[in-house]
């Protein structure tokens, strides 16, 4: 099966293949490829699914460069876990750990048979009960199951992505063409490709991950066994630490500041009778100084009352240069 290419055109290359999912098992008569529809997973027991993604980073231009293709198995099967949980820092982490998943003898999970009128129909016989070898608390002795509606209801959400795949010229845009197999009398349906997680094959470790967590929280979530526990909420609460040594200086400096204001009340409220001399900036004496006439004015004075006298007869004019 041609899992990677392009088609050759007389001038410029045609349609290329980027990308195709590929299932381990048939999707119309469900017998599986390689003896139990895996190659690396023959252990896992009637995973929900199992196939091979083939792509090429890069997209489309990597294809007709001939980079090589990665191909990656992807399998995703019921199991169950031991979780611890942690919160901190405004994020829950569960921590799984103890995994255990079904590893008993492969058999066929489907029953083909005809009904009253004839045409062949499948059910899906597969039984699902895990007794994990780890307990909690220790002797519990539970035993998890699972409904074959519940198991047949998510295996054929598979149905409608597999197989599928990528195609794009030069011009085009990626289209995903996904449902290809018979599947309830549906065509196959095309959606553009755009930031598809299928595409980044270097990362589809992690887009399954993240797809089987999010299935495992709508299991647990949509149960008809849900236990709600009961137990303290956790309540988010703000504290400020605020360290003393940064706060010294400004504080000192408000403190001096106003030490300095009280000082300027008194001393000015003391000079109540007499002239006060005013400014509002030394900018410009300091930055031309005073010209001759005015010095000759002012004169050599050497106490604060001459000052004032002169201050009642001086007039200044500044003009610009």
């Amino acid at each position: 099966m041609l899992m990677n290419g392009f088609a050759g055109g007389p001038s410029n290359p045609g349609e290329a293949l980027s990308l195709r999912l590929l299932p381990l098992s048939d999707p119309t008569t469900r017998q599986p490829l390689y003896g139990t529809g895996s190659i690396n997973f023959n252990n896992v027991r009637n995973p929900i699914t199992d196939f091979i993604a083939v792509g090429t980073e890069g997209g489309t231009s990597a294809v007709y460069a001939n980079a090589t293709p990665k191909a990656t198995e992807c399998v995703i099967n019921w199991c169950t876990k031991t979780f611890a949980p942690t919160y901190e820092w405004g994020v829950l982490n569960e921590n799984p750990s103890n995994i255990f998943y079904d590893t008993s003898p492969y058999y066929f999970p489907w029953d083909f048979h005809k009904n009253a009128v004839g045409a062949m129909v499948g059910d899906y016989v597969a039984s699902f009960n895990l007794t994990p070898p780890v307990q909690h608390p220790p002797g519990a002795n539970i035993t998890y199951g699972l409904a074959n509606e519940t198991a047949i209801e998510v295996l054929m959400l598979f149905d409608t992505i597999l197989p599928a795949f990528i195609t794009s010229n030069v011009t085009s845009t990626s289209i995903f063409r996904t449902a290809n197999a018979y599947y309830l009398g549906m065509p196959p349906r095309t959606r553009i490709a755009g930031n598809n997680g299928w595409t980044q094959i270097n990362n589809i470790a992690d887009y399954i991950q993240r797809l089987a967590d999010a299935m495992t929280h709508s299991i647990r979530a949509n149960s008809n066994q849900t236990v709600i526990a009961a137990g303290d909420a956790i309540v988010g609460e703000t504290y400020v630490h605020v360290r003393w040594g940064w706060i010294v200086l400004p504080v000192s400096m408000l403190f001096i500041s106003l030490i300095f204001i009280i000082a300027t009340v008194i001393k000015s409220s003391s000079e109540r009778n007499e002239v006060g001399i005013w400014k509002t900036s030394a900018l410009a004496a300091l930055m031309n100084g005073l010209d001759a006439p005015v010095q000759q004015n002012v004169g050599p004075l050497r106490k604060m009352s001459d000052v004032r006298k002169a201050a009642e007869r001086l007039k200044v004019r500044i003009f610009p240069d």
